[in-house]
């Protein structure tokens, strides 16, 4: 028996002998001290007996089990992400038949993943991914060591960038005597890129070649 419980067949008692709910504070709060049930809890439990409860137990709570994060439910999300990673949190959760909610909740509290440029992705890798992206490491590795040009040829990237550019002219307003110095004040700015890009160049792409040639292009337009 709890002590919780020992409280409560205190309270009985004393309402049984007839004391009132002043006289049964005071005498559980001498017997207990500092862990004696707090008076609102004594005035409950003493209107409870004085009502006719007999119990001193607490009534079994029942609620509605939480089944919507069951593991079930995450393998039915994880394989329609697998299948589309573009689907969206609304069209996952009317699939599975669950809340937006828990729709998200499995997406990333159970399946670890965040949505990055439209798409969900895992942001803890698991332990499959990790192998698979090292062998796909080492085989570019292995490639690069017997075809010292690989690296020359192929260029991949993934990540998001600000990247400088220019902004594409009409034919019409290329035509125009605007000097180069002039589109190049004008006709720059920052944009936001997020590509994979492969080239056959024998040269590394880099960005001071990058923006040379296309200075190139805009004073041939011109000329």
């Amino acid at each position: 028996m709890t002590e919780r419980i020992e409280q409560r067949y205190g309270i009985k008692f004393c309402q049984k002998l007839g004391d009132s709910q002043s006289q049964t504070i005071r005498k559980i709060q001498q017997v207990f001290g500092e862990d004696a049930t707090s008076v609102t809890q004594i005035k409950e439990w003493f209107n409870r007996f004085k009502d006719g409860r007999t119990s001193a137990e607490s009534e079994q709570r029942y609620g509605k089990p939480q089944t919507a994060r069951s593991a079930a439910n995450v393998e039915r999300v994880r394989n329609l992400v697998m299948t589309d990673r573009r689907l969206t949190v609304r069209e996952i959760a009317e699939e599975v038949g669950v809340s937006k909610d828990s729709a998200h909740a499995i997406l990333r509290e159970d399946l670890n993943m965040n949505r990055v440029a439209a798409k969900f992705v895992p942001k803890l890798l698991s332990p499959e991914q990790k192998d698979l992206r090292f062998d796909v490491a080492q085989d570019l590795l292995d490639t690069a060591n017997t075809d010292p040009g690989f690296l020359n040829t192929v260029i991949t990237t993934g990540d998001e960038s600000w990247v400088y550019g220019f902004i594409i002219f009409g034919k019409a307003k290329l035509q125009r005597k605007i000097i180069l110095k002039e589109i190049e004040l004008c006709g720059l700015r920052w944009r936001k890129s997020s590509a994979q890009i492969h080239t056959g160049r024998s040269l590394p792409a880099t960005a001071s070649r990058v923006c040379s040639e296309d200075r190139q292009s805009l004073t041939s337009l011109m000329t």
